[in-house]
């Protein structure tokens, strides 16, 4: 392992053993600390890599090519951050482009709460059939998402959406379309759009 570690290299690592649906044993990760922190601390913050493409439309997924080392097209699980310590840093393998360190950087926002739209452009949205009132028709669309109880609530704190349950009688919980570690209830996510002269922040 190289002395001098940067933020958006590429190395193989040992996460070791894990339980459920955590990423574990020997896998490519991403460096995503800053690096100050890089320089002086003695652990590192990672993203796991997988060969696995799956749930390409969740926005904490990063599809990633294999231009920069990586044997095949792999996939970044920024819901997955971990912090690790340099020992655990093996071969170096490479560095992302910068428009893929962006897109993680976006992921990063979306997996920790710290952007206000939620990312959900990556979801298919569908314009609703009916509201309660007439006028509020083009200002808001919908969707349907199956949520846990933790992605269900960054909605319900939002002042940007309404969240209401689609069945309060369903029983069979499915994986969370938003974080795929846990599981929930289907939910009808309505995005509130601002009017024009809205300047509400």
């Amino acid at each position: 392992m190289s002395s001098k570690i940067y933020r958006g290299q590429v190395y193989f690592t040992d996460l070791g053993q894990r339980i459920g649906s955590e990423q574990s044993g020997m896998r490519p990760v991403i460096i995503v600390q800053n690096d100050t922190g890089n320089r002086h601390s003695s652990t590192v913050i990672v993203v796991p890599i997988t060969s696995q493409i799956k749930k390409e439309e969740m926005p904490t997924h990063i599809k990633l090519n294999n231009d920069f080392g990586l044997d095949e097209i792999s996939m970044a699980l920024c819901e997955q951050i971990d912090t690790i310590d340099k020992q655990r840093l093996f071969s170096y393998i490479g560095l992302v482009s910068m428009s893929d360190l962006q897109r993680i950087d976006h992921a990063l926002e979306v997996s920790l709460g710290l952007t206000r739209d939620l990312n959900l452009q990556h979801v298919e949205v569908h314009k609703p059939i009916c509201h309660k009132h007439a006028e509020q028709k083009d200002s808001e669309d919908e969707m349907i998402l199956c949520l846990c109880p933790t992605c269900a609530s960054q909605f319900y704190n939002s002042p940007d959406h309404i969240i209401r349950r689609v069945n309060p009688l369903q029983t069979d919980k499915e994986d969370c379309t938003y974080c795929d570690v846990r599981k929930g209830y289907d939910y009808k996510i309505i995005t509130k759009k601002k009017r024009l002269g809205d300047d509400s922040v």
